[in-house]
């Protein structure tokens, strides 16, 4: 034991993957629209697991960040008129996929 490095650091990843995609639908996208601002749109952009789709422990560290700190922010906004897009890889594993649908 040179410097005491012989402990594994151990990541608790997130432990409640969906097996099957959540309910929500492209309906409900399709009635979005800005209450105050008809002819303005606000966008947010937000990257998840891009060029990184096999890399499930990675994914699901981030999944437990995302619900633990980006969910909650963009829920305590002082405006909820936003359009929320989040891009993901075409390749991402499923249960990634149904774990960052479940938390929206």
């Amino acid at each position: 034991d040179e410097g005491g490095m012989t402990d594994e650091v151990r990541l608790h990843p997130y432990q409640g993957l969906p097996e099957s995609k959540p309910n929500r639908t492209a309906a409900v996208l399709r009635k979005w629209q800005n209450k105050r601002q008809k002819n303005v749109v606000h966008v947010v952009h937000t990257r998840f697991m891009q060029h990184q789709a096999k890399l499930l422990n990675l994914g699901k560290a981030r999944i437990d960040l995302f619900q633990t700190f980006t969910v909650p922010s963009m829920r305590h906004q002082t405006t909820q008129d936003y359009l929320w897009i989040i891009w993901t890889d075409p390749n991402l594993d499923k249960h990634l996929l149904y774990g960052l649908m479940e938390e929206l």
